[in-house]
């Protein structure tokens, strides 16, 4: 059978309290919550085989002591890169809480272990462990949808990570009802989607190396190089949000956002093979992106611009000492107050609403397959859009001796860098390795010179911090002066 299933990640300050705060909703108030405790443990062979496959295998145990029963559950088509799943799921009840070959019988499992080789290898990976409160909620359409709220954890050896989730399984009827409904707990509860699944979240709590976020086979033709990269773009970007709810490392911060450029390039450069067009831009997603900009800018300046300026500045001056030493720690005092709003602002019900929006887009695109497959073309295609950046690129650079064009030709070095990257698969092997380290070079180059002067801004909007604002302006204009006579590419 095929499960499709929607996952979001709760964002809670008190979990506890989550079950009771969803039977109030008016949507659930008609049902009957079931509540159940769940205990899985995913089996692999150490060199992770079935993860490889993209195939899970897990044994659960639902309840305790002496009314507990065994399930053995294999799933099929991880690694899909959205919140909305469609997998293949065989379950089978047990007799004993070990995997069982008798029950692994007409399924795919022999066209993966034909022999039974790898099931004589196989090994306890990683476990969960949650209660498990759902609802069945029956919506206007007669589509049948179950609620389910998990909260519990992930173990793998010491370590542990919680499990805070929403899955919303269509049991039938339309995928539309599973937007529905995710729209409406979106209104109440802070949510993101949430594209890795638990077995994943396992995989890479125990260390394991993950398959890259493709493994597609056949034709890549433009369409499904589109598809591919707007639903790995999007997944690492939800996913860096999740993690930064619990973790203050500013590179999740950074990956966030690079996420988003790769998104929005991707859209830009695909926009006139995607069926449907991206709707209106989801206005909810701006405070949450300006946020990200703003703590990116102050980490960029804390952690790596002005470290590296120090000893420039200080010179062995006590007194000029003193004064970096307190504008570093002003500068944190307004990382950790940006920090907070940025924690506020993915709470927000429109935050949750518009990336469940663009979840949604992602979902309607057309199918992967392609009906003809013509690589002349599809190369024509893809050397025309670069092309055109290129030219973009090497004009804006012309003029590149001032603030404005120089953001241009840094955001114009960007979109050629990626695009090359997602349409790889086309180009002549030599341009496109021409092309990208092209790219890079002009990006870092203008990134340096402008992560200098933002420093300048940053500093000079703190009390009492003017001379070191000005240090930092001359220095960034030492590095446009310094470009200016570096020839052009």
């Amino acid at each position: 059978m095929t499960e499709v299933e929607l996952k979001l990640a709760v964002l809670a300050h008190a979990p506890a309290q989550l079950p009771r705060r969803l039977a109030l909703l008016p949507w659930l108030a008609g049902c009957s919550p079931q509540r159940q405790h769940l205990h899985n443990t995913y089996y692999d062979t150490p060199e992770h085989h079935l993860l490889r496959s993209g195939v899970v295998l897990r044994v659960r145990r639902v309840g305790n002591g002496a009314r507990a029963i065994w399930l053995q559950t294999l799933k099929t088509g991880e690694g899909r890169l959205s919140a909305l799943s469609r997998r293949g799921e065989w379950e089978s009840r047990l007799d004993q809480p070990e995997p069982s070959t008798q029950a692994l019988a007409g399924t795919p499992w022999a066209d993966i272990d034909a022999d039974g080789t790898i099931f004589a290898r196989l090994q306890p990976c990683f476990c969960t462990e949650f209660r498990r409160t759902r609802w069945m909620v029956k919506l206007a359409d007669a589509s049948e949808v179950e609620v389910a709220l998990d909260l519990g954890q992930i173990v793998a050896g010491q370590r542990r990570a919680p499990i805070c989730e929403l899955e919303l399984e269509l049991k039938s009827g339309q995928v539309a009802g599973l937007f529905d409904i995710a729209q409406k707990v979106a209104q109440t509860l802070p949510v993101i989607p949430a594209g890795a699944s638990k077995s994943e979240r396992g995989y890479r709590l125990a260390g394991a190396s993950m398959p890259a976020g493709s493994n597609r086979q056949g034709a890549m033709t433009p369409d499904v190089l589109a598809r591919t990269a707007l639903q790995l773009a999007f997944h690492q970007f939800t996913s860096h949000l999740i993690a930064m709810c619990g973790d203050d490392d500013p590179e999740l911060v950074h990956q966030a956002r690079v996420a988003w450029r790769r998104f929005r390039s991707a859209r830009r450069l695909f926009r006139s093979i995607l069926i449907p067009q991206f709707p209106d831009f989801p206005t909810g997603l701006q405070p949450l992106l300006d946020q990200l900009g703003a703590l990116r800018d102050l980490d960029v300046a804390r952690t790596e611009t002005l470290p590296a300026m120090v000893d420039l500045y200080v010179a062995g001056n006590p007194e000029r000492a003193g004064r970096w030493q307190r504008m570093m720690g002003q500068l944190s005092a307004r990382a950790t107050h940006s920090r907070a709003a940025l924690q506020r602002t993915l709470e927000q019900a429109a935050t949750g609403e518009a990336l469940l929006h663009v979840t949604h887009w992602l979902e309607s695109l057309a199918p992967e397959n392609p009906t003809s497959v013509n690589p002349a073309l599809d190369r024509a295609w893809a050397m025309r859009r670069l092309r055109s950046l290129r030219r973009a690129l090497r004009e804006v650079q012309e003029y590149a001796d001032d603030e404005a064009h120089l953001h241009r030709a840094r955001i114009l070095a960007k979109r050629l860098r990626y695009g090359v990257e997602m349409l790889r698969p086309l180009l002549p092997a030599l341009r496109a390795q021409r092309w990208h380290r092209l790219a890079v070079r002009i990006q870092t180059t203008i990134g340096d010179q402008r992560d200098a002067a933002q420093a300048a801004v940053l500093v000079q909007g703190l009390p009492g911090q003017t001379p070191i604002a000005e240090f930092l302006r001359g220095h960034a204009t030492a590095v446009v002066r310094t470009r200016e006579h570096s020839p052009r590419t």
